[in-house]
């Protein structure tokens, strides 16, 4: 019980002891006015406090009654105002979790688009270089498709050289050869710088190598140029009497677009009763045979050395 309480109680007490004596003191005194015999004969009663007691007590029952009662309310009203904070705070840690789990649901949908998007920027960077390398490999293709549709065009216009006809004159003087040679450009453009070169076998031996100089050599045409019998550096040449006559002809030159061609033909004649002084012999396919020496001719240079130039006596 609170020191209020008790304050009230002990109050109550004071102030209703005293009205219940005198209360009981008036009634005595008009019950001795009446009887005045019986009480001066009898002896006066001490005042009775029960009655102030138990209102006392009631009253301090009644307090208890009602501090019980305001207390049991305040509790309740706490009570309720806590189940009510708790329940907020349960509603918002709902509302927290609900929200925590929206946010990992987007954050987690948010690195999928990411991935997503470096997935494709990734397939887009390959398809990028793909196509760079078929950009390289079409360049090339197409640079090889130039070069080929040039080469194509540069065959087509170069010059070709053939050696038509050739021939061996034998020297009426021991020692003197002569030479004839037909060559035909069948190309479509012209050949340039076109030189000649003739290495004459018979009786088993060197007879001598002649260099014919020829000109330019228009598309489509043909120059014949010859030697009157002239005499070779070695001065022994000798085909009086030589049964075989073999020539080895090397044409060189340059086309338009400065390359290198050639013509090589390998010919040969067999005079009848042996080769006379003073006569031509027209120089034949040799079907294939190619003497030992011509092929040691042509792999050395293609007969560009060792040779007597025309007009060389």
């Amino acid at each position: 019980m609170s020191i209020r309480t008790w304050v009230y109680a002990v109050a109550l007490g004071i102030t209703f002891a005293p009205q219940g004596a005198i209360s009981q003191e008036g009634v005595q005194g008009s019950e001795s006015a009446a009887n005045t015999s019986a009480s001066q004969q009898a002896e006066p009663e001490p005042p009775s406090f029960a009655p102030a007691l138990d209102r006392i007590e009631a009253a301090i029952r009644d307090l208890i009654r009602e501090e019980s009662e305001e207390e049991s309310k305040r509790i309740a009203e706490q009570a309720a105002k806590d189940l009510a904070a708790q329940t907020e705070m349960a509603a918002w840690a709902m509302d927290m979790a609900i929200a925590s789990i929206l946010s990992a649901l987007f954050t987690f949908g948010g690195l999928v688009l990411i991935w997503r998007t470096l997935h494709h920027t990734r397939r887009a960077a390959d398809a990028t270089a793909d196509m760079l390398i078929e950009a390289k490999r079409s360049a090339a293709a197409a640079e090889g498709a130039v070069d080929a549709t040039r080469d194509v065009g540069e065959k087509q216009v170069r010059a070709y050289l053939q050696i038509r006809a050739l021939s061996v004159t034998v020297g009426s003087k021991k020692g003197k050869i002569g030479a004839s040679i037909e060559v035909t450009n069948s190309g479509q453009s012209p050949a340039i710088g076109v030189s000649a070169k003739i290495r004459i076998e018979a009786k088993h031996a060197l007879q001598g190598v002649l260099e014919i100089p020829m000109p330019d050599v228009p598309a489509n045409s043909t120059e014949t140029r010859e030697t009157n019998p002239l005499q070779v550096k070695a001065g022994a040449a000798d085909l009086a009497g030589a049964e075989i006559i073999n020539a080895t002809a090397v044409v060189t030159a340059k086309d338009v677009f400065d390359q290198e061609i050639e013509a090589v033909a390998m010919r040969i004649s067999r005079p009848p009763h042996g080769a006379k002084a003073g006569k031509t012999y027209d120089l034949k396919n040799m079907d294939g045979v190619f003497p030992a020496e011509a092929v040691k001719f042509l792999n050395t240079g293609m007969g560009r050395s060792g040779g007597t130039k025309s007009g060389e006596k």
